[in-house]
């Protein structure tokens, strides 16, 4: 049997009401146990609705008019909390709604900000998982949309080194740039093709090394019937000469 329990039938009105206008280091409501013993049907707080339907019902809010500092919502495990979770969300009958759902109109704020300081964790600060064993619909572990389509401002993904320069950015229309370290990869493809249906490879910059191991031959074709242009076009615009094309067939 309940310890203290609140039966109401108003639809209207507060069940129960607390009113703390001149709090300043207290607590309007405080739950305190030291089980240790706690079972996972034990609860602390349990709030269940049981109702079918709600009218666009919102169960459990929290509000505040602060424009300060202020933490509207603070979940804090002060010990190792080993195989725990701060925060669990689990909707494994949802359809078509959202888990978590963020709206926001901050200008110079973030919408989600996560800070690891510890440098000896060996895991990920974000981890997406689908751990269906047959994926059979289109579906994208991220998935990022602009209304406002092709403005220079909308950029998809930014990450920056300690000095706040830019290392790795995905920008409008997906233009990728990567800064890199002089003299090493900076990306590898293991296996598969690099595909360019339309577009051009422009070197500023640098070399074009080649070095195949397997027994193939490189090949540069065109194929346009109708084309006057050179297959392939080797300039050397040095002023003081040098060499335009060399082959060396060293066997």
């Amino acid at each position: 049997a309940e310890t203290f329990a609140i039966a109401s039938t108003a639809a209207t009105t507060n069940s129960q009401l607390i009113t703390a206008n001149s709090l300043t280091s207290g607590n309007a409501l405080q739950l305190v146990s030291s089980a240790t013993a706690i079972t996972g049907a034990g609860r602390m707080l349990y709030v269940n609705h049981t109702g079918a339907t709600g009218t666009s019902a919102i169960l459990n809010e929290f509000a505040s008019a602060a424009t300060d500092e202020t933490e509207i919502l603070k979940v804090t495990a002060s010990a190792a909390l080993a195989a725990g979770k701060v925060l669990n969300l689990t909707a494994s009958s949802l359809t078509t709604g959202n888990v978590l759902d963020i709206t926001y109109t901050g200008t110079t704020g973030n919408a989600i900000k996560v800070v690891d300081s510890t440098a000896a964790d060996a895991n990920a600060m974000v981890w997406l998982e689908n751990t269906t064993a047959d994926v059979t619909a289109q579906t994208h572990l991220i998935q990022g949309r602009y209304t406002d389509d092709g403005q220079a401002n909308a950029d998809f993904l930014l990450f920056e080194d300690n000095n706040g320069d830019d290392v790795f950015s995905v920008s409008q229309e997906g233009a990728t740039v990567i800064a890199g370290v002089a003299s090493t990869d900076v990306l590898t493809v293991t296996a598969g093709d690099v595909q360019i249906t339309a577009g051009d490879i422009d070197l500023d910059l640098g070399i074009i090394t080649i070095d195949n191991t397997a027994d193939e031959a490189s090949k540069i074709a065109r194929n346009n019937n109708t084309g006057t242009a050179a297959v392939l076009e080797v300039e050397q615009t040095h002023a003081t000469g040098g060499t335009a094309f060399l082959v060396d067939n060293n066997a």
